[in-house]
């Protein structure tokens, strides 16, 4: 009898020790792959975000691009239209009171 509950015992402890491998490989597998899950996952949205990031900036700085050129347009036709007025350019030559009226009225 004492061989029996001798092996009883041993069959009992060896389905514990089976049991613990076998829920520690599975726990160990499951985190493994939801590890792998995870960082893929944070690898895709920080490839989301920072691209989306990257669009956002990029339009900013389209929108700056074309306020700019519209600017400096509006600054090169206010040149130009400074340069072919003749009254405004006798009156840096001539500083004379009928010359000042006359781009007075002119840039009025």
């Amino acid at each position: 009898m004492k061989h029996f509950s001798f092996q009883k015992l041993f069959s009992h402890r060896t389905r514990r020790n089976t049991f613990v491998q076998y829920f520690l490989s599975y726990f160990i597998l499951f985190s493994v792959l939801l590890l792998g899950f995870y960082f893929i996952l944070r690898n895709q949205v920080s490839d989301f975000y920072f691209e989306k990031l990257q669009n956002q900036a990029s339009a900013g700085l389209q929108k700056v691009s074309e306020e700019l050129d519209n600017e400096l347009a509006s600054i090169n036709h206010i040149q130009s239209a400074i340069n072919s007025n003749v009254e405004l350019i006798l009156f840096r030559h001539e500083n004379t009171p009928w010359n000042q009226y006359q781009a007075f009225q002119e840039s009025g």
